[in-house]
């Protein structure tokens, strides 16, 4: 039993830590988050990403994401390709 809710704290106290170093990052200094400019669409700014900006990135793109299927998923009109295949396949607006 102590082994079980020393392991149960430890997982605890490692998802809290983790938890606090990445609310640390703002989507206002993370480069890999505000829109790309440049040839083909849009570059990232390689020479400013950090290793540390991806994790934030990623969270807040599968955010948006979820916030768009939820949008599609809960919308009252009829269930027709239109109001639920197109907005899917619709390219990425930022």
């Amino acid at each position: 039993m102590k082994k079980l809710l020393l392991a149960a704290s430890c997982a605890f106290a490692l998802t809290f830590a983790a938890t606090s170093l990445h609310a640390a990052e703002t989507p206002m200094n993370n480069p890999l988050l505000p829109a790309w400019t440049g040839p083909y669409g849009g570059v990232p700014p390689f020479d400013k990403i950090k290793v540390e900006d991806f994790v934030p990135a990623l969270t807040a793109a599968m955010a948006e994401n979820r916030t768009e299927i939820d949008k599609i998923a809960n919308d009252p009109a009829a269930p027709l390709s239109t109001t639920r295949w197109s907005p899917w396949n619709a390219p990425a607006r930022r």
